[in-house]
């Protein structure tokens, strides 16, 4: 019925999936997806640019900070992880590349709502705000201040608000056009994501997401004008940026 095929359509488009490799059948005669759709849409992902220009700077960040730091783009009311680069410290979040999580809750979709248009915020908001941890927040005036807050400062903070313990923070990344398309995050146990650290967490994200944005073709000159790092005070060293053959992806 979702596809507005017949019976006989659907039979021989799942004939040709399962031949293909993309479905099988399982013992009760329906059919499930296999892995092979994973591989193809990895595939895809390796050949975008929206995947391939962050990846240096997610693991820059990580390397300095060793702490998990994720891609995502909005996809309806939900974030979806579109690449991450896992922290050497003991403990992060169990989210894999595919994986959906509630963008009010989220630092990944915060940042990427705090500068999408009224219409993409009321989609959300219409879907519900739903508690997932005591800190979530379920009034909807309440994350349009939080929403105003982040994009007077450039950056989104997630304080325990999808996983308890966790604190995340993100800001986001403009293409050529001045559209937010996605966001980079790092996440860290809420303990050591305090303070400075945090400030310092933020600065480091938003040199990355200008230096992604500029090179997907983004201008300063459009409507989102991206925050000057010079805000934000951080007494930590400078982030170790991707090397020329990094970014080009020559190694």
């Amino acid at each position: 019925k979702g596809i507005h095929c017949s019976k006989n359509t659907a039979f021989r488009l799942l004939k040709t999936l399962q031949h293909r490799g993309f479905v099988k059948q399982a013992d009760d005669a329906s059919y499930e997806l296999t892995f092979k759709l994973l591989n193809l849409g990895e595939c895809v992902l390796r050949n975008t640019d929206l995947h391939s220009v962050p990846r240096p700077y997610l693991e820059s960040l990580t390397q300095h900070f060793g702490e998990t730091s994720s891609l995502g783009v909005l996809d309806g009311h939900e974030v979806v992880y579109v690449d991450r680069v896992l922290g050497s410290k003991p403990y992060h979040t169990s989210y894999a590349v595919g994986s959906r999580a509630a963008a009010y809750a989220t630092a990944l979709g915060k940042a990427i709502l705090a500068f999408s248009s009224n219409e993409i915020v009321t989609r959300v908001l219409r879907a519900g705000l739903t508690p997932i941890t005591e800190n979530t927040i379920t009034d909807p005036a309440g994350l349009l201040a939080d929403l105003r807050q982040a994009k007077i400062r450039g950056y989104a903070y997630d304080n325990q608000e999808n996983v308890f313990g966790i604190r995340c923070v993100a800001a986001p990344i403009f293409d050529r056009t001045g559209h937010v398309v996605s966001a980079i995050s790092v996440s860290a146990l809420a303990a050591r994501v305090t303070g400075d650290f945090a400030r310092t967490l933020a600065k480091s994200i938003i040199e990355s997401t200008t230096a992604v944005s500029a090179r997907l073709g983004y201008s300063e000159s459009r409507e989102h004008v991206l925050p000057s790092t010079k805000r934000l005070h951080s007494t930590s060293s400078k982030l170790r940026q991707p090397t020329d053959a990094e970014r080009t992806g020559v190694t």
